[in-house]
């Protein structure tokens, strides 16, 4: 933010580095690196403080990303028990197990 005013440039940066700066994520390289860069960090806190207060029920948007990513994960836990206990080896519907082993480092 370069200006009193939020440009459009600001709200394509802040909506691409926001998530990635707060959301829990599976491997930390890219959100340390990122905490490290502090005009970034500064620059996403005020954008965030300024536009995306907490709400009247006291939620952030990241409690909600949280509470979205555990629920998500939540229905892959039971897809695989689901398709463990019928035996099924369909596997155009992902797994917990799949989306651990696709989201580690090789």
């Amino acid at each position: 933010m370069l200006h009193d005013r939020l440009t459009s440039l600001d709200a394509i940066m802040f909506g691409h580095l926001a998530p990635l700066l707060k959301a829990p994520l599976t491997n930390s390289a890219l959100q340390t690196h990122l905490k490290a860069c502090r005009n970034l960090v500064s620059f996403c806190h005020r954008i965030s403080t300024e536009y995306f207060p907490l709400s009247a029920e006291g939620t952030s948007c990241v409690t909600v990303a949280r509470t979205f990513t555990e629920q998500a994960n939540q229905q892959l836990i039971y897809v695989d028990k689901t398709r463990s206990a019928l035996g099924t080896s369909d596997k155009s519907v992902p797994t917990a197990r799949d989306e651990q082993n696709h989201a580690s480092p090789q």
